[in-house]
């Protein structure tokens, strides 16, 4: 068995065992000792099963962590970071100990970095270390960000429980296969859904404002999260947000100069992105399905952007209805699936950063049958990749938005009417 068709067993599998584990937490008062003990045998599993996994994947690999330590070491040489040239310099004295790949080198040897200059800080101390120190390092960072997330999630959604929560929440994060593949290639995702639950957590606060800067600067499609401030009038995190901005970047323009800022505008590293990125089928992205599903046809972009407005517009029709309904956290899984969708690198293991919108979901789902199904539909999804993820939230807020008219045909029906008491 191949690892992405075990992926998919294990993504089957984890949809049944949380949807389970919910079904035993909702009702963990009157459940029986067997069920309970399943119920701490499934926590035990999934705790074994993140150490085994996450240990195992501490190892020498060409994606991403070489990309970062690169990029670490061009920018600690006082080199451009976007200039391809510069990275054959400092690869000659990495002492990698592994063999490059084909792809490596076709791919990133030939575009550099691909992160605003801000973002270099997060790669910068790797260019101190050795191949091997900043492995650990770097690895130490991810595990300590995982942590993190589990603590926000329990201090977000599930604050006035005891350890039955902690539970849940270790299970849900630890069961979601997704992460496994940010692990595997110690990505810089679990960095972002980090500081997506700080966003949410103080949504109220100006400290909001920080944390999309640097979210922004992790990966600029958190920028979607900015039109939330921006309908909600949040003008103190709107100000916040600019003068962290503002900091990052005169920070960055006294330790790396003009000269990467200048590249960045006038010769961005994504206009040298080979073609082949759009047909491989990690990358999830509107624009990249349409260009697999479609050949490549002269037609592709003009579909990609007439659907993207098409999504646009449709998003501003349902925040009107949120807003109207006063459902505001719906605001955020909506702009994120919109973005992910319309964002042209939306990679599969992007999905990890949805936790945060299954639980604002969850919130929302008051019958618990439809509960247990949501999540069941919410984790089977991730079967299917982001692009179906993606998809597949977009609808749900669908159905959420327009709750108020689509109920009287659910009642009216006596096949759904149980669904709806």
């Amino acid at each position: 068995m191949s690892n992405a068709q075990m992926m998919n067993v294990f993504i089957i599998a984890a949809a049944f065992i949380i949807t389970y584990a919910l079904y035993i937490y909702s009702n963990y008062k009157t459940a029986g000792q067997l069920l309970r003990l399943i119920y701490h045998g499934i926590f035990a599993f999934s705790v074994l099963l993140f150490v085994f996994m996450f240990f195992r994947a501490v190892e020498p690999k060409d994606w991403d962590y070489t990309c970062f330590y690169l990029i670490g070491k061009v920018a600690q040489s006082g080199l451009n970071i976007y200039n391809p040239d510069h990275y054959y310099v400092v690869l000659a004295d990495a002492n990698i100990p592994i063999e490059l790949g084909a792809g490596f080198k076709t791919e990133f040897l030939v575009t550099g970095s691909l992160y605003p200059p801000p973002t270099t800080f997060l790669f910068l101390p790797l260019g101190y270390m050795t191949y091997m120190q900043g492995l650990y390092f770097f690895y130490g960072l991810i595990l300590l960000a995982f942590i993190g997330c589990i603590y926000q999630v329990k201090k977000i959604f599930f604050q006035n429980t005891d350890f039955k929560g902690w539970e849940l929440v270790a299970i849900l994060l630890m069961l979601t296969g997704t992460f496994y593949s940010v692990i595997n290639y110690a990505q810089t995702l679990i960095f972002l859904l980090f500081f997506f639950l700080l966003i949410y957590g103080n949504k109220e606060k100006p400290m909001a404002g920080v944390y999309l800067a640097i979210s922004i600067f992790i990966k600029p499609f958190a920028v979607v999260f900015f039109f939330y401030f921006l309908i909600k009038k949040k003008w103190s995190v709107i100000a916040s947000f600019i003068a962290s901005t503002a900091v990052l970047l005169i920070l960055s323009l006294v330790v790396f100069g003009y000269q990467p800022f200048y590249e960045y505008i006038f010769n961005n590293p994504s206009h040298r992105v080979p073609d082949v990125v759009f047909n491989e089928v990690t990358n999830q992205s509107l624009l990249a399905i349409l260009t697999r599903v479609l050949n490549n046809a002269p037609v592709t972009r003009i579909v990609y952007y007439l659907l993207s407005f098409v999504m646009v517009l449709i998003s501003g029709i349902m925040i009107l209805r949120l807003n109207k309904d006063k459902k505001y956290d719906l605001i955020f899984p909506l702009l994120l699936s919109v973005g992910l969708l319309i964002y042209p690198n939306t990679l599969y293991h992007y999905a990890v950063v949805h936790i945060l919108s299954f639980l604002i979901i969850c919130k929302y789902i008051q019958n618990t049958r439809l509960l247990y199904a949501f999540t069941f539909c919410f984790f089977i999804s991730l079967w299917g990749r982001i692009f179906y993820v993606n998809l597949f939230l977009f609808a749900v807020m669908a159905l959420l938005a327009f709750e108020e008219r689509i109920k009287p045909a659910i009642l009216t029906n006596r096949l759904l009417k149980p669904l709806a008491s």
